[in-house]
Protein backbone atom coordinates (compact mmCIF):
# COMPACT_ATOMS: atom_id res chain seq x y z
CA UNK A 1 0.00 0.00 0.00
CA UNK A 2 1.31 3.44 -0.95
CA UNK A 3 2.20 6.08 1.64
CA UNK A 4 2.86 9.71 0.80
CA UNK A 5 4.51 12.65 2.49
CA UNK A 6 3.08 16.08 1.75
CA UNK A 7 5.10 19.12 2.77
CA UNK A 8 3.01 22.32 2.68
CA UNK A 9 5.35 25.18 1.74
CA UNK A 10 3.68 28.41 0.74
CA UNK A 11 5.54 31.61 -0.09
CA UNK A 12 3.81 34.10 2.15
CA UNK A 13 5.50 33.95 5.57
CA UNK A 14 5.22 37.42 7.13
CA UNK A 15 7.57 37.29 10.13
CA UNK A 16 10.37 35.48 8.28
CA UNK A 17 9.93 36.28 4.58
CA UNK A 18 10.58 33.32 2.25
CA UNK A 19 11.51 31.25 5.29
CA UNK A 20 10.67 27.91 3.65
CA UNK A 21 13.63 28.23 1.28
CA UNK A 22 15.88 30.45 3.40
CA UNK A 23 19.42 29.10 3.86
CA UNK A 24 19.76 27.10 7.07
CA UNK A 25 23.41 26.27 7.72
CA UNK A 26 24.20 26.18 4.02
CA UNK A 27 21.09 24.85 2.30
CA UNK A 28 17.38 25.68 2.08
CA UNK A 29 15.61 24.70 5.26
CA UNK A 30 12.99 22.86 3.18
CA UNK A 31 15.73 20.46 2.04
CA UNK A 32 16.11 19.03 5.57
CA UNK A 33 12.47 17.91 5.71
CA UNK A 34 12.72 16.34 2.25
CA UNK A 35 15.98 14.55 3.02
CA UNK A 36 14.80 13.10 6.34
CA UNK A 37 11.60 11.88 4.70
CA UNK A 38 13.68 10.22 1.96
CA UNK A 39 16.04 8.63 4.46
CA UNK A 40 13.12 7.13 6.38
CA UNK A 41 12.20 4.87 3.47
CA UNK A 42 8.56 5.17 4.48
CA UNK A 43 7.16 6.99 1.47
CA UNK A 44 6.28 6.04 -2.07
CA UNK A 45 6.73 9.69 -3.06
CA UNK A 46 7.48 12.94 -1.22
CA UNK A 47 5.50 15.94 -2.41
CA UNK A 48 5.91 19.64 -1.71
CA UNK A 49 2.63 21.52 -1.93
CA UNK A 50 3.22 25.09 -3.08
CA UNK A 51 1.87 27.93 -5.19
CA UNK A 52 5.39 29.33 -5.73
CA UNK A 53 7.68 28.54 -8.67
CA UNK A 54 10.92 29.11 -6.76
CA UNK A 55 9.86 26.82 -3.91
CA UNK A 56 8.84 24.20 -6.49
CA UNK A 57 12.32 24.36 -8.06
CA UNK A 58 14.03 23.94 -4.69
CA UNK A 59 11.77 20.98 -3.89
CA UNK A 60 12.56 19.29 -7.19
CA UNK A 61 16.30 19.94 -6.83
CA UNK A 62 16.27 18.07 -3.51
CA UNK A 63 14.34 15.04 -4.69
CA UNK A 64 10.70 15.88 -4.02
CA UNK A 65 7.83 16.28 -6.48
CA UNK A 66 6.24 19.72 -6.68
CA UNK A 67 2.49 19.61 -6.11
CA UNK A 68 0.41 22.52 -7.38
CA UNK A 69 -1.41 24.26 -4.54
CA UNK A 70 -4.40 26.48 -5.29
CA UNK A 71 -3.75 30.13 -4.50
CA UNK A 72 -6.85 30.29 -2.28
CA UNK A 73 -5.20 27.66 -0.04
CA UNK A 74 -1.95 29.60 0.25
CA UNK A 75 -3.10 32.68 2.15
CA UNK A 76 -2.87 33.52 5.86
CA UNK A 77 -6.32 32.05 6.54
CA UNK A 78 -5.62 28.59 5.09
CA UNK A 79 -4.81 25.95 7.67
CA UNK A 80 -2.90 22.71 7.33
CA UNK A 81 -6.08 20.55 7.61
CA UNK A 82 -7.69 22.31 4.65
CA UNK A 83 -4.57 21.93 2.51
CA UNK A 84 -4.30 18.23 3.34
CA UNK A 85 -8.00 17.67 2.73
CA UNK A 86 -7.64 19.18 -0.74
CA UNK A 87 -4.67 17.05 -1.73
CA UNK A 88 -5.69 13.63 -0.40
CA UNK A 89 -8.68 13.73 -2.73
CA UNK A 90 -6.50 14.04 -5.83
CA UNK A 91 -6.22 11.10 -8.20
CA UNK A 92 -2.55 10.25 -7.54
CA UNK A 93 -3.28 9.57 -3.88
CA UNK A 94 -6.12 7.07 -4.28
CA UNK A 95 -3.96 4.07 -3.38
CA UNK A 96 -2.81 5.51 -0.04
CA UNK A 97 -4.17 4.66 3.39
CA UNK A 98 -1.71 6.83 5.33
CA UNK A 99 -0.28 10.30 4.79
CA UNK A 100 2.29 12.32 6.65
CA UNK A 101 2.11 16.09 6.64
CA UNK A 102 5.65 17.30 7.29
CA UNK A 103 6.38 20.95 7.93
CA UNK A 104 9.02 22.58 5.74
CA UNK A 105 10.88 24.13 8.70
CA UNK A 106 11.62 20.96 10.67
CA UNK A 107 15.40 20.42 10.50
CA UNK A 108 15.45 18.72 13.92
CA UNK A 109 13.07 15.96 12.84
CA UNK A 110 14.61 12.48 12.67
CA UNK A 111 13.95 9.29 10.76
CA UNK A 112 13.09 7.63 14.07
CA UNK A 113 10.40 10.26 14.73
CA UNK A 114 8.64 9.42 11.48
CA UNK A 115 8.98 5.68 12.01
CA UNK A 116 7.59 5.89 15.54
CA UNK A 117 4.67 8.04 14.43
CA UNK A 118 3.57 5.59 11.75
CA UNK A 119 4.03 2.57 14.02
CA UNK A 120 1.91 4.09 16.80
CA UNK A 121 -0.78 5.31 14.39
CA UNK A 122 -1.21 1.81 12.98
CA UNK A 123 -0.87 0.02 16.33
CA UNK A 124 -3.63 2.03 17.99
CA UNK A 125 -5.88 2.59 14.98
CA UNK A 126 -5.87 6.34 15.63
CA UNK A 127 -6.85 9.15 13.28
CA UNK A 128 -3.57 11.00 13.75
CA UNK A 129 -0.20 10.79 15.48
CA UNK A 130 1.84 13.96 15.88
CA UNK A 131 4.99 15.18 17.60
CA UNK A 132 4.81 17.10 20.86
CA UNK A 133 7.17 18.72 23.31
CA UNK A 134 6.55 17.87 26.94
CA UNK A 135 8.14 20.76 28.90
CA UNK A 136 5.63 22.37 28.55
CA UNK A 137 3.21 20.22 26.58
CA UNK A 138 2.98 21.72 23.10
CA UNK A 139 2.69 20.85 19.43
CA UNK A 140 6.26 20.36 18.19
CA UNK A 141 5.30 21.75 14.78
CA UNK A 142 7.14 19.06 12.79
CA UNK A 143 4.89 16.30 11.43
CA UNK A 144 1.38 14.82 11.49
CA UNK A 145 0.71 11.24 10.44
CA UNK A 146 -2.91 10.59 9.58
CA UNK A 147 -5.25 8.20 7.84
CA UNK A 148 -6.80 9.01 4.49
CA UNK A 149 -10.26 9.29 6.07
CA UNK A 150 -9.10 11.60 8.86
CA UNK A 151 -7.47 14.05 6.44
CA UNK A 152 -10.24 13.74 3.82
CA UNK A 153 -12.92 14.52 6.41
CA UNK A 154 -10.81 17.27 7.98
CA UNK A 155 -11.15 15.71 11.42
CA UNK A 156 -9.54 17.78 14.19
CA UNK A 157 -5.86 16.94 14.57
CA UNK A 158 -6.00 17.79 18.25
CA UNK A 159 -8.88 15.46 19.06
CA UNK A 160 -9.74 12.37 21.12
CA UNK A 161 -8.58 9.97 18.40
CA UNK A 162 -5.11 11.48 18.09
CA UNK A 163 -1.84 10.27 19.60
CA UNK A 164 0.84 12.55 20.98
CA UNK A 165 4.39 11.34 20.33
CA UNK A 166 6.88 12.97 22.74
CA UNK A 167 9.99 14.56 21.25
CA UNK A 168 13.04 15.50 23.35
CA UNK A 169 12.99 19.12 24.47
CA UNK A 170 16.20 19.93 22.59
CA UNK A 171 14.49 19.07 19.28
CA UNK A 172 11.34 21.16 19.72
CA UNK A 173 11.43 24.50 17.88
CA UNK A 174 8.53 26.11 16.05
CA UNK A 175 10.44 28.41 13.68
CA UNK A 176 8.52 31.70 13.45
CA UNK A 177 10.98 34.41 14.46
CA UNK A 178 14.68 35.26 14.08
CA UNK A 179 15.21 34.07 17.64
CA UNK A 180 13.57 30.74 16.81
CA UNK A 181 15.75 30.43 13.71
CA UNK A 182 18.97 31.02 15.62
CA UNK A 183 17.93 28.55 18.33
CA UNK A 184 17.15 25.92 15.69
CA UNK A 185 20.58 26.40 14.10
CA UNK A 186 22.31 26.03 17.45
CA UNK A 187 20.32 22.93 18.38
CA UNK A 188 20.89 21.36 14.97
CA UNK A 189 24.64 21.94 15.23
CA UNK A 190 24.65 20.39 18.70
CA UNK A 191 22.64 17.42 17.46
CA UNK A 192 25.14 16.84 14.64
CA UNK A 193 28.03 16.85 17.07
CA UNK A 194 26.42 13.97 18.97
CA UNK A 195 26.19 11.80 15.85
CA UNK A 196 29.02 9.21 15.98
Amino acid sequence: MSRFAIIPARSGSKRLPRKNIRSFLGKPILAYSIETAKESGLFTTIYVSTEDDEIAKVATAHGAVALSRPVHLADDLSGTPEVMQHHVGEWQFRTASYFCCIYPCAPLMTVEDLQTGLHELKAYGADYAFSVGTEPLCDAGAWYWGTRNAFAECRPIFGPDSLMIPIPRERVVDVNTEKDWLRAELLYAAMQRKVP
